[in-house]
């Protein structure tokens, strides 16, 4: 499901805070500088100058509409003060307030909007920053109904592959990611199929009544939400 996010491998001051219980909302944000800036600026500012333990969103999508990691879909954020428990924060690289979203970030955060919206069921809102506190953000430009009114039919769902003990690779980042997000713990989120990650695939498994046998095919695949 998230295959095509770039994890820059970002260091943090601490340790993040993991998600306690499943996100209500999506709050999307520009970051009101130039559209030019790197996910590491972004970063050291937000540890050198708000004193965070780094960067504050889970997510960013530049300009061209790369998209990155930044605290990750699993943890607490630092964007959006007295909501930052309950949602999942997606930064837009640019200032719309002053200038125009291209079309391929535009375009990137719809499919990211409804990737995370798969990937937690429990989110039923999405709203821009100023909706929730006494900001711009983010921005008058900022294609806000749009992206809010974007349906999922928009998204093309990728095939999945059948995972199993031993396998490696993106798309058990995303097994292991989902299954956190299901409240079983697969241990490290590595991208590397192994005991903890089988075991937590049976809980999983059992949990929904379905076969019992740590392979992830398409039925647990569905169950999973992917």
């Amino acid at each position: 499901m998230f295959e095509y996010i770039i994890d820059k491998e970002l260091v943090f001051k601490g340790t993040k805070k993991r998600f306690t219980k499943s996100p209500q909302r999506i709050v999307l944000h520009h970051s009101g500088a130039s559209a030019d800036q790197t996910v590491e600026q972004i970063h050291n500012y937000h540890i050198n100058h708000n004193g965070w333990l780094g960067i504050g969103y889970n997510a960013l999508v530049d300009k061209n509409g790369n998209v990155f990691w930044s605290r990750g879909i699993e943890y607490v954020g630092a964007h959006c003060k007295g909501y930052n428990e309950t949602s999942v924060g997606i930064c837009a690289i640019g200032n719309m307030e002053t200038g125009q979203m291209p079309e391929k970030q535009k375009t990137s955060i719809i499919k990211l909007v409804q990737d995370i919206k798969t990937f937690y069921p429990s989110i039923t809102t999405v709203c821009g920053h100023k909706e929730l506190a006494a900001t711009d953000c983010p921005g008058k430009n900022y294609p806000l109904e749009e992206i809010k009114n974007s349906k999922a039919q928009a998204i093309v769902k990728e095939t999945k592959q059948t995972l199993k003990f031993g396998s490696r690779g993106n798309e058990v980042k995303t097994l292991q990611q989902m299954l956190i997000s299901h409240g079983v713990n697969p241990g490290k989120v590595d991208g590397i199929f192994g005991k903890n990650t089988e075991k937590a695939v049976k809980e999983f498994q059992t949990k929904e009544g379905i076969v019992v046998d740590g392979i992830v095919g398409k039925i647990s695949w569905g169950r999973l939400g992917a």
